[in-house]
């Protein structure tokens, strides 16, 4: 319409109306049909649907839920937006019940293959809430298991699994069995090889322990073939250890065990001391040792002295000590000589065994045909020893200054005497075991001082008639216990003193 107005100007105007249609959809997405885990206390939440419009606030929803049974519930969504325009979704929930354990492994078995244990360990870490169900720390729900079912450690091998629960009205179970396989193999590793020396055919050997590694070491076992401990003859034996886990491949190493037969120096108590016996021809030598059927007597304690003194014969001062000796009991060597207690040779030496002479040895003024000389010279050319004593016994060689070139056993008996009262000792227990010369053996048993005395002797502070001796050596360790006996050769440059076996021994020092 058109208008005049008060200034005859003229005004038209007009209107219009704009109509905005909505027509755009909503849409509503609804999640897919899910069965849920079993929850007990209803742990786990269900998934839900949604929706979405250009205009979206004025849209409305509407749920619609039916129990199927079962434990499904069925969704059905729609969704209008102010223009009337309709979406509509619907999806199904499956809801297990927990206390039926709906997932319990069929066939008591937990997998048809067994579960590989964790890398260097014996078990395998297996969580079993999918097969027993979720129960959460604040659920008051009933449920008791042996195994946590949130994981635990199960060990290499079988180990059953039991879940009880109860839902207020009846108890349900659910047992299976979880399987763990070793598959990590052992090793072993061998000591080094091991190489000894014996004299006999054999030895028993001791060797350390193998180090042997495995992921299950409790069930491994270790052996090794021959056994630590067992005998190795001579030469080389291999010996092999093994390692046997019971799952995987065995492993195994293998070293040597060298057994050397060896030839040890003789002993004292090993080598035969058989002197050269000189002819009734006075020629240089004969090879044979004594013959057995040369008459002897048995040397004791009471041949010549009583078995204990009270004092030593060198407290009284005398330039010659002598000792006074009754003899009177016979020899019959091959070739018939005798000796008597003066320096020169007899027909035949006798002497008794019985004969009991008086306590200590008399001094006298008079020069003793078996008295050592006043003032004897050492032998020259023998070193100084010290001597250190180890055990009781000892066998020791002496150097005697006697009035003959060669000793006599009586004349010899003198510096045993002292040595045994120096020591504090039974005679009986100094004995004499060979004479070459002016060179004496002597066994001396039972005394923990030898090596001192020894020592005193060489460095002439022993006292009495023992300055007047040489010690040139000395073998510690030696057997003592046995029975002495005097073999005589035909000739009287030479006498023999051997055991009832024969005596072995070692001196190194001739």
């Amino acid at each position: 319409p058109a208008f005049c107005n008060a200034d005859n100007s003229i005004s038209v105007t007009c209107t219009s109306t704009i109509t905005i249609t909505d027509d755009e959809n909503p849409q509503v997405v609804c999640p897919p049909n899910t069965t849920l885990e079993p929850a007990f206390c209803n742990a786990e939440e269900e998934p839900t649907y949604v929706f979405t419009d250009n205009c979206p606030f004025t849209i409305t929803d509407t749920d619609t839920i039916t129990d199927l049974g079962g434990g499904f519930i069925r969704h059905q969504v729609l969704v209008i937006d102010s223009s009337g325009r309709t979406d509509f979704c619907q999806y199904v929930i499956q809801t297990l019940n927990p206390f039926i354990f709906p997932n319990c492994p069929a066939g008591g078995v937990y997998s048809a293959f067994p579960i590989p244990n964790d890398p260097g360990k014996c078990s395998a870490f297996i969580n079993v809430e999918p097969e027993i169900g979720t129960f959460p720390e604040d659920c008051t729900s009933y449920l008791l298991t042996n195994y946590p079912e949130e994981g635990h450690a199960y060990p290499v091998g079988d180990t059953a699994y039991l879940a009880i629960s109860y839902d207020g009205s009846a108890y349900y179970t659910c047992s299976f069995t979880i399987s763990v396989e070793d598959i990590d193999p052992p090793t072993i590793e061998c000591p080094e090889d091991v190489e000894v020396d014996t004299t006999e055919s054999g030895v028993v050997v001791f060797f350390a322990d193998a180090i042997a590694r495995d992921n299950c070491i409790a069930n491994s076992v270790v052996s090794s073939t021959p056994e630590s401990g067992s005998f190795f003859t001579v030469g080389t034996t291999t010996v092999t250890y093994t390692i046997d886990d019971g799952a995987n491949t065995p492993a195994s190493c293998t070293f040597d065990v060298v057994v050397n037969q060896v030839t040890v120096l003789p002993s004292p108590v090993e080598t035969p001391a058989f002197i050269p016996c000189p002819s009734p021809s006075n020629s240089e030598s004969n090879a044979n040792p004594p013959s057995p059927t040369a008459s002897r007597a048995k040397v004791t304690p009471s041949d010549s002295r009583t078995p204990t003194r009270s004092e030593n014969p060198s407290s009284t001062p005398s330039s010659s000590p002598t000792s006074s000796v009754s003899e009177s009991s016979s020899r019959t060597p091959s070739a018939s000589r005798s000796r008597t207690p003066s320096p020169s040779s007899s027909s035949s030496p006798s002497r008794s065994p019985s004969a009991t002479p008086s306590p200590n040895p008399s001094i006298s003024d008079s020069q003793s045909p078996y008295a050592p000389s006043a003032s004897p010279s050492q032998t020259p050319g023998v070193e100084s020893i010290v001597f250190v004593q180890s055990g009781r016994n000892a066998l020791v060689e002496l150097i005697v200054p006697c009035q003959r070139t060669v000793c006599v056993a009586d004349e010899a008996q003198i510096y045993l005497d002292e040595i045994a009262l120096a020591l504090n000792i039974d005679i009986s227990s100094v004995q004499i075991v060979s004479i070459f010369g002016h060179e004496i053996t002597v066994l001396i048993c039972g005394s923990e001082d030898t090596a001192d005395l020894l020592n005193d002797i060489n460095n002439n502070q022993a006292g009495g008639n023992l300055d007047n001796l040489t010690v040139e050596g000395a073998q510690f360790d030696v057997s003592c216990g046995e029975e002495l006996y005097v073999y005589e050769s035909s000739s009287s440059s030479t006498l023999y003193v051997l055991t009832s076996f024969i005596i072995f021994v070692v001196f190194t020092l001739f």
